[in-house]
């Protein structure tokens, strides 16, 4: 490397400087620097000796010495010289899984490292790195892992699919309160994360409430045993989002997703949107070059919590959300013992061979037999979308495809119970009278008058749903008036309309038609039963029973 000397002179504001050889050689020739030109000639400079071999630590070491403000407080940044071949370090590549016609590979972390659980021929194998075609590949590695943003299985463990579901529920039950319906969307949603790759749809999964309600232990303890789970908060900017997802491809974990017109959650919801099915990235502009547009694949579960409903309404219809409430359990751990996340390690321990010897049996095709399905007559079309990844699932795990049904008619009708607590809901519950089964028509007076709707909410309303209005001359009379000419506003509908709409907004006649159809299918449709492990306390050092949990 040749030696170097810097050479500077000023002349009022202006500072010549210019790069020669200790030889006396020049290197670079002389440059007028001043506050217009500072940093572009310094950019100059620098490049300039670089490609002449000088090194750029020398560089920059001279020009400090020089004490000029604007080469010193500049922030022009030169690569160093590539080095020649063979000063280089190659540079390893890595990856956290993959999936090849003969092995299936995910990585795990221990005390001591990270490495790779191959599943090779029914039995699995622990690597420190691969080879595929050729070309070696090491575990993925970042500040993600040792801060807990991303938490991995610690080895496979081998499992019975009955008695993993139930742990799972178990599990929860022992650190959250929510409905006994929402135990089973979570395990079901859990195991579905584990095989999302292979789907072509995915419905998310949300906690709703105010502070201290619990949204943030549903994200815990059921985010922790999803796969590859990714902790952000609300507040993470888009490139680390981008990056993170791009990088880990697993399951978001989100905290507070809908803060009040942040650019943050506008970028969450940007996400959310393309993130339910496969095949819609989200599309960004180069923040380099604006010429060049980056496309980020959102696709995958998500797991958050929020304060409110989404403007969205598709959105809203794609996530099953779980509205929090303060519990009043006192067996439920303020704070989440050390046992409770040495338990987690199991159960991801179960999921990550459950993957190993699921993933190839999941066939996506299944979903076109959705409409087949005599259970599934009775769902709502929106319904079927989210629940179709589920379906597939459960195809391939058909030791729990009777709880799936199960949940599935029982989540319908609790949505058309909120539903009837609408406006919408109360107008319809106005028609389900006998009276009304051969008639098209009602006045808005009796309706509104019925109802305690608004006529100015009730037109709006009305209008919504399909129904369409006409205003008729009548004859009336009155104590006060007599007889007079009026025109009467009326309420008309066609009756499919009216018998697609009880359906959607009364639990009492959506569930009175479903029992009907499904009397003489409801027994032969329930599989024969493993015999069920028995948990017989929920204590504060944990669970006691076959799960070990607190043991």
């Amino acid at each position: 490397m040749k030696e170097f000397i810097i050479v500077a002179s000023q002349n009022s504001k202006v500072f010549t400087a210019k790069i020669i050889s200790e030889e006396g050689e020049l290197i670079v020739g002389q440059v007028n620097i001043d506050n217009q030109t500072a940093l572009h000639d310094l950019t100059t400079i620098k490049t300039n000796a670089v490609e002449k071999g000088v090194s750029l630590n020398k560089i920059n070491k001279e020009i400090e010495q020089l004490r000029i403000p604007q080469l010193i407080n500049s922030k022009t940044i030169v690569k160093q010289a590539d080095k020649p071949e063979k000063e280089k370090k190659e540079e390893k590549k890595r990856l956290a899984g993959v999936v090849l016609e003969n092995i299936m590979v995910e990585q795990i972390t221990k005390t001591d490292g990270s490495f790779f659980a191959c599943y090779v021929e029914e039995s699995v194998q622990y690597k420190e790195f691969i080879e595929v075609n050729g070309e070696m590949f090491y575990p993925l590695q970042g500040e993600e892992l040792e801060l807990k943003l991303v938490r991995l299985p610690e080895q496979a463990i081998e499992y019975d699919v009955r008695e993993l579901f139930e742990e799972i529920k178990v599990m929860l039950k022992y650190v959250l309160d929510v409905r006994e319906i929402m135990y089973v969307i979570c395990a079901l949603y859990v195991l579905l994360t584990w095989v999302f790759d292979k789907l072509t749809t995915i419905p998310y999964l949300s906690a709703k409430g105010d502070t201290g309600q619990g949204k943030t232990r549903l994200t815990d303890s059921v985010g922790g045993i999803c796969y590859r789970p990714i902790f952000i908060s609300g507040a993470v900017t888009p490139s680390a989002l981008y990056r993170l997802q791009k990088k880990w491809k697993g399951t978001l974990i989100i905290e507070e997703c809908d803060r009040d017109k942040s650019d943050e959650s506008q970028m969450i919801t940007k996400v959310l949107n393309g993130g339910f099915e496969k095949g819609k990235p989200v599309v960004r502009t180069n923040s380099d070059n604006l010429n060049e547009l980056d496309f980020f694949d959102a696709f995958g579960p998500k797991i958050f919590a929020r304060r409110r409903e989404f403007h969205d309404k598709a959105l809203e219809a794609r996530t099953l959300t779980e509205t929090m409430q303060e519990t009043e359990r006192k067996d439920i751990p303020y704070v989440l013992p050390p046992s409770f996340f040495q338990k987690q390690k199991e159960i991801q321990g179960k999921l990550l061979m459950f993957r190993f010897k699921t993933l190839r049996k999941i066939n996506p095709e299944l979903v076109l037999d959705l409409n087949k399905e005599p259970q599934a007559k009775g769902l709502e079309p929106r319904l079927k979308q989210v629940f179709s990844a589920f379906y597939v699932l459960l195809k391939a795990v058909p030791e729990l495809e009777a709880e799936f049904w199960n949940f599935a008619k029982e989540y319908q009708k609790e949505i058309i119970e909120i539903r009837s607590q609408t406006p919408e809901g109360q107008l319809i519950a106005f028609f389900d009278d006998d009276r009304f089964n051969n008639e098209t028509e009602a006045r808005y007076s009796e309706v509104s008058e019925s109802t305690g709707i608004s006529l100015i909410k009730l037109g709006k309303v009305a209008k919504g749903l399909g129904f369409t209005d006409k205003r008729v001359w009548e004859t009336i009379e009155t104590e006060r008036e007599g007889k007079k000419r009026k025109k009467i506003r009326y309420l008309c509908w066609e009756p499919k309309l009216l018998n697609r709409l009880k359906r959607r907004y009364l639990p009492d006649y959506i569930q009175e038609t479903e029992d009907e159809k499904q009397q003489t299918l409801s027994q032969s449709n329930q599989p024969n039963q493993p015999n069920q492990p028995q948990y017989t306390e929920i204590g504060p050092s944990g669970l006691k029973g076959p799960t070990g949990l607190g043991e």
